[in-house]
């Protein structure tokens, strides 16, 4: 399946918590494969550069859907990017 990453500007804080202040689709589409796991999708997003090398997946956490994911920094819940599902190119 392939995902569109989504770049997030992000206001705030981990004390007073944070706020996605705007969300910018990249030219970057990853794909991972289904069923897919928290580790595959790091690593996807590692190989496409987004996030750099050597980051543990456990410093992330992943929520959402098959359709729409959102990666925070597992510390503070800082938003770090969404992947949306892209049906044109699935």
């Amino acid at each position: 399946m392939n995902y569109k990453v989504i770049s997030l500007d992000v206001w705030g804080n981990a004390t007073d918590g944070y706020t996605v202040n705007a969300a910018y689709y990249t030219s970057l589409v990853v794909e991972i494969a289904d069923p897919y796991n928290d580790k595959e999708i790091i690593k996807a997003l590692r190989d496409a550069e987004y996030l750099r090398k050597g980051i543990h997946t456990r410093t992330f956490q992943i929520e959402g859907e098959k359709e729409y994911m959102y990666i925070n920094r597992a510390k503070d819940g800082r938003p770090i990017c969404e992947l949306k599902l892209d049906d044109e190119n699935g």
